[in-house]
Order: structure tokens, then C-alpha cells, then sequence
């Protein structure tokens, strides 16, 4: 743990929106919060975050409900929704990926990235802040401000002292001569911030300059984490999020289709070559059960993830629906591919024989229907799986 704290502090940029709730009501096009109207973000009958037009009529974060309410009376409060600003925080994370890869989200409306990478590329650290403000001002987020300091609290402090729309840099080794005359509520531990107000510590510097030994002897583990980042020792390293998997793929027919059943075709080669090369690896985890069998083992899948074998009961797979994930995932030729025992064509289904027939597309003998004999019969499996593509 001592060598943890001892640790170099990264070089770090902190990209912040002040009053992110409030700014996440605007951007909601359901809510239909104007910028100029006074709002309130209430959670737990405390005030969370309040519009600037509010500000001006003297409501102040963490005031109790009532007491805004007193100070102006036409505030407008609105319940406080986590899922909201995160759902709504997502496309100004990415869009700060695509200037600037490796980001990580601390909290919606407050992120953080390796200051040296963006540095190297824009030429120096405030013009890489400078074009990610930039970035974001072109999203329709114009306040967002901009610190630069070793490691991320201390960026996070430069960021909050930052004007509206700019960029502040502290100079490397010089976080705590920054920290300093900062208030112990910064470090976000309230039972530790009054225990401290009480024992005549207010500032981060008076904190700091207490021994580190006896403050890991009095407050723990904890209290010396809080101890180094008082004193500039910030040893967190950035950890950027992994982007989420691109699941959307677009195939384009030449002649076009005229049908979306010859897109469901059980035995349609085009698609299944198309989305062989291009599906992301462990993406019909999240579609669908792309499960295969063959003679000896299992085959592989069309997007290349490991096949699962499907434990649903016969009667909840339409016979259109195996077939077309068995034709999907049949290689090019060399594997024959059978009906397993017990899993014939869906009750009233008489289109889909279980008699070997010819595959269209390999001329090879198999158990896969050809596709002139997809399900027709009105039952209720095999509706369920018609006029989707691989099932």
C-alpha cells in the first residue's frame, strides 16, 4: 500500500460540465427544459444540481427542498435519474473517443484521460484540451472546462477553478502547492472532513502536513488514501473504459431484393458470406443462439464465437428457425450437417422435409432444407421465427 502511495502521479486531463443534471434536462427532448428557466435536481429532498438562472435567485446545491423553494418560488423540480444522465453522458464520452481514445468515465458530467497521449498528437497538453472543448462545443456543450495537473483529483480541483469554456494547467510537482489552501470538503469523506474541522484541520495543507504515520494509525487505510491525495500524491492510475461493440453491420445486394423472405432465406449465400467476414467476434451472444451441430463435434458459427448448445424444447424452435441457423453456420462444403434426433420440423409444419436433399449453394447432400421449402404452415413456432434473418 506505502508503495502504491509513493507512486508517481499520471499526468492527467480532467474534462468537466458543471451542472450535468441540469444540462442532461436540456438536452432531453421529452422534459422540455428551456436553458434559461430556473430548475432544481432533487434527490433525497436535497438540492443536486440547480441551473444558473436558479443560482441567481439564490439556490445553492445541497439546500433542502424547501428552503430553494422559498428562495424562488417558481423554481421548477424535477426528480433526480441517475439512468438519465448516464444514458445521456454516453455520446459526449464517445464523443471525446474520437479525438481522443482512452477515456474514463468518473462520474456523468466528469471524465478523465491520459493527458500524454493527446499532448504528443495536438502538440502540447492545453492545445489537446483546447480541441477536445472544441469537440464537445460542436456536440451543443459549450461549458466545459478543462484542468490539467498530476493525477486525476487534482486535475479534477484545477478543472472546478477553470472559466467557463477554458483550460487551466498546473505545472508538474506543483499539486501541492495547488491543493493547499483547498477546504478538507473536497476530498468528498464528510464524517472525515468534520472530524478534521473539529480537531482545527480546514485545509488540505494543514491536513497534509500531519504525519503519515499517525494518520494511518488514527483513520485507517482510508484516511491515508484521503492523507496522499492532500498531498499531491495522487497514485491512480486513468483506467479508460473499453467502447462498446459495434453491432450494427450493413450488407449491400446487388441486384436489390425485392422481398424480405429472400433475406430470411434459410439457404441465402450472400449474407452468410457477408456477415462471416464482418460480424464482431461473440456478437450472437447478443442476438441470437447461433448453435451448430455436425458429425464429430460442433461447428463453427458465422461470427466466429464458440457455438452453445440449445437447451430449449423442440416445440419453442420453429423448424424455419434451426434450419436458418444451421445453413448460416455451415462451412463451405466439407461438413455435413444432420437433424439431431427427436428435433424434426414443428407440429402441422409439412414444407420442411427431413429427407436429404440437395444444398443449392454447395450441390452437396444434406438434411438442410433448399430454399423453396421454408415454412408456410401458420403454426405457431414456426411464425415466430418468419421474416427474421437468422432467426
Amino acid at each position: 500500500m506505502g508503495e502504491l502511495m509513493d507512486a508517481t502521479p499520471v499526468r492527467s486531463l480532467v474534462l468537466w460540465i458543471p451542472d450535468w443534471p441540469v444540462v442532461a434536462l436540456t438536452r432531453e427532448a421529452a422534459l422540455q427544459v428551456g436553458r434559461e428557466e430556473p430548475v432544481a435536481v432533487v434527490g433525497a429532498n436535497t438540492v443536486i444540481a440547480c441551473s444558473a438562472a436558479a443560482r441567481t435567485e439564490g439556490v445553492r446545491r445541497g439546500q433542502r427542498r424547501r428552503d430553494a423553494q422559498s428562495r424562488c418560488p417558481r423554481l421548477r423540480i424535477v426528480p433526480a435519474d441517475d439512468a438519465r444522465d448516464r444514458r445521456l453522458f454516453d455520446p459526449v464520452v464517445a464523443r471525446i473517443e474520437e479525438a481522443a481514445p482512452g477515456v474514463q468515465p468518473i462520474r456523468p458530467g466528469l471524465c478523465a484521460l491520459r493527458a500524454r497521449g493527446p499532448a504528443r498528437y495536438y502538440g502540447g497538453e492545453e492545445p489537446a484540451a483546447h480541441t477536445l472543448i472544441a469537440r464537445l462545443a460542436e456536440l451543443g456543450v459549450p461549458d466545459v472546462r478543462a484542468g490539467i495537473a498530476d493525477g486525476p483529483f487534482t486535475a479534477e480541483q484545477v478543472a472546478r477553478t477553470a472559466p467557463a469554456g477554458d483550460v487551466r494547467s498546473v505545472p508538474a510537482g506543483a499539486a501541492a502547492v495547488f491543493l493547499a489552501p483547498l477546504p478538507v470538503a473536497v476530498l468528498e469523506a464528510p464524517e472525515l472532513a468534520e472530524l478534521l474541522t473539529r480537531l482545527g484541520v480546514h485545509t488540505l495543507g494543514a491536513f497534509a502536513a500531519l504525519d503519515a504515520d499517525r494518520v494511518l494509525d488514527r483513520f485507517g487505510p482510508v484516511g491515508a488514501r484521503l492523507h496522499a491525495l492532500a498531498a499531491g500524491r495522487d497514485s491512480r492510475p486513468v483506467q479508460p473504459r473499453i467502447p462498446p461493440p459495434e453491432l450494427a453491420r450493413e450488407i449491400a445486394f446487388e441486384p436489390p431484393l425485392d422481398l424480405v423472405d429472400q433475406v430470411a432465406s434459410p439457404c441465402a449465400s450472400p449474407p452468410t458470406t457477408s456477415l462471416r467476414g464482418s460480424a464482431p467476434k461473440g456478437s450472437c451472444a447478443l442476438s441470437c443462439e447461433c448453435a451448430s451441430r455436425r458429425i464429430g463435434g460442433w461447428a463453427p458459427s458465422v461470427c466466429g464465437c464458440t457455438p452453445v448448445r440449445s437447451t430449449r424444447p423442440p416445440s419453442s424452435t420453429g423448424c424455419a428457425g434451426r434450419c436458418s441457423r444451421w445453413a448460416q453456420s455451415a462451412p463451405s462444403g466439407r461438413t455435413r450437417t444432420r437433424l439431431s434426433k427427436g428435433r424434426g420440423p414443428s407440429p402441422g409444419c409439412g414444407s420442411c422435409p427431413r429427407r436429404s436433399t440437395r444444398h443449392p449453394a454447395t450441390d452437396r447432400r444434406s438434411s438442410v432444407p433448399a430454399a423453396t421449402s421454408a415454412c408456410t404452415t401458420p403454426s405457431r413456432a414456426c411464425r415466430r421465427c418468419s421474416g427474421t434473418a437468422g432467426c
